[in-house]
């Protein structure tokens, strides 16, 4: 399956290809999205593609939530999911051929919405 892949981010929107996944998160040279919110330096995560679908792998000595609960190994990533690592948030949104990331910061006491929308 061929999507449409967007990510918005503090560089602003770019259009990606399934090649040029993964991807690396962190913060440095050696990350190829940078997370806004995250202090250590280095590769967080890795954002991949396996027939279309997204995952995110959990880089090492790194706490990574999905959907609050922290993951261990590559976990799929569906319509509504947020990835939180350290303050950065990734936000997936899928609808038809199209898959878009919004990576943005969140403070402490900020809340994280459901996943479903409501009735």
């Amino acid at each position: 399956m061929s999507r449409s892949i967007r990510i918005d981010d503090t560089e602003g929107a770019r259009d990606f290809r399934p090649d040029d996944f993964p991807l690396s998160l962190g913060v440095g040279d050696s990350a190829a999205l940078q997370l806004p919110g995250v202090e250590a330096e280095g590769v967080c995560a890795f954002l991949g593609l396996a027939d279309g679908i997204p995952f995110i792998q959990p880089g090492e000595d790194t706490k990574v939530l999905r959907n609050l609960e922290q993951i261990f190994d590559s976990c799929w990533l569906y319509n509504g999911d947020t990835v939180q690592i350290e303050n950065a948030r990734i936000l997936c949104q899928i609808s038809g051929d199209s898959l878009v990331f919004r990576i943005e910061t969140v403070q402490d006491e900020q809340a994280i919405p459901p996943r479903v929308q409501p009735p």
